[in-house]
């Protein structure tokens, strides 16, 4: 790269580049000057949105289009200026080189916060988002103050059941300051708000500029709660002559948290294809669909290897069972365990109990992907022993039941004392089939399904070796 490459690309001076191109090497320049902001920057997210769009549809953009856009939102500055501003932070160039990455992290490790605002009803929104389980919290609010800030995150803790290892959060002004102010990635922070994180014990992590994917999860849930809860509930109590007002808001949301909003994507009985699976018998999943198996406290294993539709099968009988107003609630075995483990080393464990124990369904989705502890296993057994005939409990598992002993730890005794709850009074569903996910993958043409046959094949022999 040449030096007049350099400067434009640091936007500084040729004769500066060329200054320390003359140090030794190794030579570390302290800079002084602090980052400016330019009258690009507060458009600078809309205008990545506006790129990967075009990219997601495959059509190309010119900057006049992104002028024009942002000038109805504000923007006074010049065409030239913010061509030479994209081409500074090369925007486009680097949405059409990146792959999407999905950010995945570990059970309880991260919270992805934001506010979501409903002008038309004076009413904002808290919203909490764990990024493994996607479980959610959300508080209807009347100011975004760092007051409210601070309430909302110790409710969504109490929710929860516990204080993540750290909380990811994008531009709310109520916890950044100023971005960059002591160096690149050196935010500067609320202090209130550090210090209650400090208190709580977790980290503050801050989005990277212009990268809202990072925390899709809790972005992917705001466009849900818009649309799937507020605006309903808007037109419900419209039609009752209400109006939509913080207290009823409140309400409602937490019966919709407890119910549909803990599944991790809605799913119908309509949506599944008994002609890919075999296993599935129609006649028994409609059976079941009359939620007779909820009167009578009885449980539903789902068996079969990943993709084949267990986990879909389970939600929507569950979500069949919460529009006839039963509770049910949704979570993984890595989750549940997790919680169990935090509550029983914070003095709640009765409290979590609770929160097992009440639903009229309980779904625990896949078992069987990890080995558990001795004290894991324990905490297993007892919310299996104390929901026996007093509640329905679905499982999702890639292991047929002679393999269980291995998951909970190798122990036969509590093996067996689970399997005896969990089959006294059951319905198992042994789904066999290729992968739905991956039969997707090879229909667009990703993937030859045929190797993973062979895969599996030849891992067989090697386990029957």
């Amino acid at each position: 790269m040449s030096k007049s490459a350099v400067a434009r690309k640091l936007g500084i001076s040729r004769n500066t580049v060329a200054r320390y191109a003359n140090k030794p090497d190794g030579y570390t320049p302290v800079i002084e000057k602090q980052p400016q902001e330019t009258s690009v920057d507060p458009y600078l997210p809309y205008i990545r949105d506006m790129l990967q769009t075009a990219k997601d549809e495959d059509v190309h953009i010119p900057t006049t289009v992104i002028y024009d856009a942002i000038k109805q939102q504000g923007y006074d500055g010049s065409l030239r200026w913010l061509q030479q501003v994209i081409g500074k932070h090369e925007i486009r160039s680097r949405i059409l080189a990146e792959e999407l990455v999905r950010f995945e992290t570990e059970p309880g490790k991260q919270m992805q916060v934001d506010w979501i605002e409903f002008p038309k009803d004076n009413l904002s929104a808290f919203v909490a988002t764990m990024g493994h389980s996607r479980a959610s919290y959300v508080q209807y609010i009347t100011n975004e103050k760092i007051e409210t800030l601070i309430e909302c995150h110790l409710n969504a803790f109490k929710y929860f059941g516990g204080v993540p290892q750290e909380g990811l959060y994008d531009n709310m002004r109520t916890v950044i300051i100023k971005r960059n102010a002591y160096g690149y990635g050196k935010h500067q922070l609320n202090a209130m708000f550090e210090d209650f994180a400090k208190h709580c014990g977790f980290k503050i992590k801050v989005c990277k500029p212009y990268r809202a994917k990072t925390k899709g999860k809790v972005e992917k849930f705001n466009h849900y709660l818009r649309y799937s809860f507020h605006n309903g509930l808007r037109v419900k109590l419209a039609m009752k002559n209400y109006e939509l007002n913080i207290d009823n808001a409140n309400s409602e949301v937490i019966k919709w948290l407890d119910n549909i909003a803990s599944f991790p994507a809605i799913k119908t009985l309509e949506e599944f294809d008994y002609n890919f699976t075999v296993g599935v018998n129609s006649k028994q999943i409609n059976e079941l669909a009359s939620l007779e198996f909820v009167r009578r406290c009885e449980n539903i294993i789902l068996l079969g290897q990943s993709g084949v539709g267990k986990t879909h099968l389970a939600i929507a009988l569950a979500y069949k069972a919460v529009q006839n107003r039963y509770k049910v609630k949704f979570i993984t075995t890595a989750d549940l365990l997790s919680n169990a483990v935090t509550a029983k080393r914070d003095k709640r464990y009765d409290s979590f109990l609770k929160s097992v124990l009440n639903p009229s369904i309980l779904i625990i989705d896949e078992l069987g992907y990890f080995n558990m502890t001795k004290e894991e296993s324990n905490h297993f057994f007892q919310i299996i022993s104390k929901r026996y005939e007093k509640g329905s409990t679905i499982i999702t598992s890639n292991l047929v039941f002679s393999k269980w002993k291995q998951v909970f730890g190798g122990d036969k005794i509590v093996t067996t004392a689970i399997l005896d709850r969990v089959l006294h009074h059951s319905h198992v569903i042994n789904i066999q089939g290729d992968s739905y996910r991956l039969k997707e993958q090879k229909e667009a043409g990703k993937i030859d399904l045929d190797l993973f046959k062979n895969e599996e094949k030849s891992h067989n022999k090697l386990s029957d070796n």
